[in-house]
């Protein structure tokens, strides 16, 4: 009898823990979109401006991103970086930010609103 308790409490501590595991997998998950240009337009010119990023990240509802950048993930966080340094001129307002979204610069990227 002890050893059936033992049994059916291993059973039990694996199937929580693989539950656990799987739906913090899902909940986690985001996806990077990673600008390699200083423009700030929208062109096919086979780079990722902060703009179309940012777009990208809000468009997950088709699944067909801007060619130039990642698609954003629906169902996480997705995560801007930037390949490039220096200082982005914006040529106006960026696009609104409409989801879970973070921007990570660091010390190298420079937005500059004027």
């Amino acid at each position: 009898m002890p050893r059936e308790r033992s049994v059916v409490f291993l059973l039990l501590a694996i199937v929580t823990v693989g539950m656990t595991v799987l739906l913090t997998g899902q909940t986690t998950r985001a996806l990077t979109i990673t600008v390699d240009s200083l423009t700030d337009d929208f062109s096919d010119d086979g780079k990722c401006s902060l703009r179309e990023a940012i777009q990208n990240a809000n468009d997950t509802s088709d699944g067909q991103p801007r060619e130039d950048c990642s698609a954003g993930d629906p169902a996480g966080e997705d995560t801007i970086t930037f390949s490039v340094q220096g200082v982005i001129v914006l040529s106006g307002q960026l696009p609104p930010i409409v989801d879970d979204l973070v921007l990570a610069g660091g010390n190298d990227i420079t937005l500059d609103g004027d």
